[in-house]
């Protein structure tokens, strides 16, 4: 599942945010860091630096952005590297990616486009061709995913499109008569009856796990404009993968990784106490709310009881051995997780 809940900050009131993309830029010139930044900011955009392309490859594994922003010169790995290897994965509708580079001979721009690009500006840019070329590559994914959405929804208002995955879209949503704000599961039209049946099997999951502390709830089950779906409460805040990325050092303080742990713990030993593994923990899964920055852990889409057969997927970088092996599988696989998380957060890099 390519969910990005950390497009969800913001308050739980007021219109919905349809605009704002997330865009991963990587560029290990901080002069031209801040400069495309305040561009793509300037637009209301998201924007997340890298300096190598190892760390933003890294980064997309876990979570796929709107738009990939990349020279071509980087330390160790090339900028036209990157971009072959993620178009191994990702389509140019699923991602749109544009290089700006110094390089300009035909043969250098040739394998630019080769390698995947959607585009291919060449230094220095001006700010307003930037502009004009970002917003028609994330107008054409919004095009191509309307084109291909579900019928017309009669219960709910669809806004931002938080991720997507086989056979499935997230949306962050309004209810229609009572204004609730949720996040929208949905399957796509013609899903195969095996995604419809994992979808409502993961609804039951959480209808069942009820008021856990720290674990997001479920607010509705059911069927409309042809799909069917479940809604779970909004919970407006950053996740912890975010404000991560907004350190400097991609740390947290002693006093701010011990509060959060806390919190995540105590939901984790909730759901240990009725048996059920989330099988997904990551801190693009663990969402800081604004009101009190309690912990939220969310995305169940990995989640299963013990006894019964362990969902295949997840992150590699927070996998236990034991699901990695195909091994029997404890609540102690969250707790590997956990301790990777932890770890992260503390020293900025994994175990």
């Amino acid at each position: 599942m390519r969910l990005d809940p950390a497009r969800c900050i913001g308050v739980a009131s007021g219109p919905l945010s349809w605009g704002m993309a997330r865009i991963f830029l990587v560029e290990d010139s901080a002069a031209l860091q801040e400069s495309f930044r305040r561009v793509l900011t300037g637009m209301g955009h998201n924007v997340i630096v890298f300096g190598r392309a190892e760390a933003a490859w890294d980064a997309i594994e876990e979570r796929c952005p709107d738009l990939l922003v990349t020279d071509v010169v980087l330390p160790k790995r090339s900028g036209i590297e990157l971009v072959a290897q993620v178009r191994e994965v990702h389509s140019r509708l699923e991602l749109p990616i544009v290089i700006v580079s110094s390089l300009d001979a035909t043969e250098q721009v040739s394998q630019g486009y080769a390698a995947g690009a959607d585009d291919y500006l060449l230094k220095p840019v001006k700010e307003a061709e930037l502009r004009a070329r970002v917003m028609v590559l994330l107008k054409r994914t919004e095009h191509a995913q309307d084109e291909t959405s579900e019928g017309t929804w009669s219960r709910y208002e669809r806004g931002l499109l938080l991720g997507h995955g086989e056979g499935v879209t997230i949306h962050r949503a309004r209810r229609c008569g009572d204004g609730l704000d949720v996040v929208l599961k949905a399957v796509t039209p013609n899903a195969p009856e095996e995604v419809v049946a994992r979808l409502l099997g993961e609804a039951e999951l959480l209808r069942d796990l009820g008021e856990l502390p720290g674990v997001v709830k479920v607010r509705d089950v059911g069927e409309d404009g042809g799909c069917a779906y479940y809604a779970t409460r909004w919970v407006p805040g950053d996740t912890l993968r975010a404000r991560l990325d907004a350190s400097a050092t991609g740390q947290l303080s002693q006093l701010e990784a011990a509060r959060i742990a806390r919190g995540l713990v105590r939901s984790l030993a909730a759901l240990a106490e009725v048996e059920v593994v989330h099988g997904d923990v990551k801190p693009s899964n663990l969402v800081l709310a604004d009101a009190d920055e309690s912990t939220v852990l969310i995305d169940f889409g990995q989640s299963y009881r013990l006894g019964t057969t362990p969902k295949r997927g997840g992150t590699l970088a927070y996998l236990a051995p034991e699901i990695v092996k195909g091994q029997p599988v404890t609540v102690m696989a969250d707790l590997y997780a956990f301790g990777v998380l932890l770890f992260e957060s503390l020293a900025g890099c994994f175990p």
